[in-house]
């Protein structure tokens, strides 16, 4: 069954949908009131092709987990399937931004974040450049407890203490 939470390293992550620079209202600009205020634009029939080929992807098998992007872009959507339900995952991503990091990290577009066993990544790139969707491979997850970014941007953020910000000590 395919769930929200990234569980095993050596999977491949994959972003549906592309990101545009429009930051109005999303989290990033309540920190950066600089960046540009247009609102993320609702492509309508992008995004439904993208949902249509994402549920058949699916069906088919090529997806092992999977998660919107909303609130936080990207970055927002990587941590959410690394913390998962409990917060308990011991696995880390690894990721390769090659535009502009504030937009390819952070920009609220509609999309989804797919994680694909390797063994399928061929059929899975197949299945959605010949629909003609926008997807391109982020990275992919390892063993550890962090998240490394590296191309036009490089950080490393520490997952426990990513973890113990989000679910305090009761």
């Amino acid at each position: 069954a395919v769930t929200m939470q990234l569980r095993q390293p050596g999977l491949n992550l994959y972003r549906v949908g592309q990101m545009f620079s429009e930051f109005g209202g999303t989290q990033i600009r309540e920190m950066i009131p600089s960046l540009n205020s247009v609102a993320p634009q609702v492509r309508f029939e992008d995004e439904a092709k993208a949902n249509r080929a994402v549920h058949t992807a699916i069906q088919a098998g090529f997806v092992v987990a999977a998660h919107d992007i909303s609130g936080g872009g990207t970055m927002g959507a990587v941590l959410e399937m690394l913390l998962g339900q409990l917060g308990d995952t011991q696995v880390g991503v690894q990721l390769t931004v090659t535009g502009d990091s504030l937009t390819e990290l952070y920009s609220e577009n509609g999309g989804y974040i797919l994680a694909v066993d390797s063994a399928k990544t061929s059929l899975f790139e197949h299945h959605f450049a010949q629909r003609g969707i926008y997807f391109n491979k982020l990275g992919e997850t390892v063993s550890g407890d962090t998240v490394g970014v590296s191309g036009s941007t490089s950080f490393e953020i520490v997952l426990p203490d990513v973890r113990a910000a989000w679910k305090p000590e009761i």
